[in-house]
């Protein structure tokens, strides 16, 4: 049985010219702490609240913190589900330009409805998958395991992976480097590259 609500409809993912909300969520845990997030707050809500179009990314920072920025078109209950359900996790709520950001020429050549209703669906749809596949063991949430060779890392995931960089054919830029402690570094295309170093050398990753 899915996490989510089922039967969405088209007309659901369209959020132009609608007022949309950004939440952050944040906490200093470590294991599987998106997953909690997923488990015991946005798949509530979204449920709870009725919430229709959504979207969310992750990020770590340093000094602990860990994030997930959660957009979505706030209905009339939203934020005080999301504060009930929250607990000890740091909050910080305000109003997000969705239009501008996916539907903007970063994510779009030609700027049209039609292309930044393609943009809300892509991450809406992979919101969706990733939320789909967790599992509630014992209390706590954890990713799906999937047992298809195809997945070496037992993670659903890696096939929606491997068939967007098969679709786009879009390279990713790696940088291995040795720093100037002598300390191995990875870096991708969107991360600084670190000022100090000694050694590098630069993958192009095609899949």
């Amino acid at each position: 049985m899915s996490n989510l609500p089922t039967n969405k409809t088209a007309v659901e993912l369209k959020g132009k010219a609608m007022k949309w909300s950004r939440v952050s969520i944040k906490t200093k845990d470590t294991e599987y702490w998106a997953e909690q997030i997923f488990g015991n707050v946005l798949i509530p809500v979204i449920k709870k609240a009725k919430i229709k179009s959504y979207w969310f990314s992750r990020y770590n920072y340093g000094e602990g913190w860990r994030e997930i920025l959660f957009s979505h078109i706030p209905t009339k209950n939203s934020e005080t589900v999301i504060r009930a359900l929250a607990g000890a996790y740091e909050l910080k709520f305000w109003e997000y330009d969705c239009e501008n950001d996916i539907g903007g020429v970063r994510f779009c050549n030609d700027i049209s409805d039609s292309n930044f209703d393609t943009a809300l669906a892509f991450m809406r749809a992979c919101s969706d998958v990733t939320m789909m596949n967790i599992h509630n063991v014992n209390g706590v949430w954890i990713p799906g395991i999937s047992n298809q060779p195809q997945n070496p890392h037992n993670n659903v995931a890696e096939s929606y992976h491997h068939m967007f960089w098969n679709i786009t054919q879009c390279p990713m830029f790696v940088y291995p480097s040795v720093n100037a402690a002598g300390a191995i570094e990875i870096h991708t295309y969107w991360t600084k590259r670190p000022l100090q170093i000694e050694r590098e050398m630069e993958i192009k990753v095609h899949f």
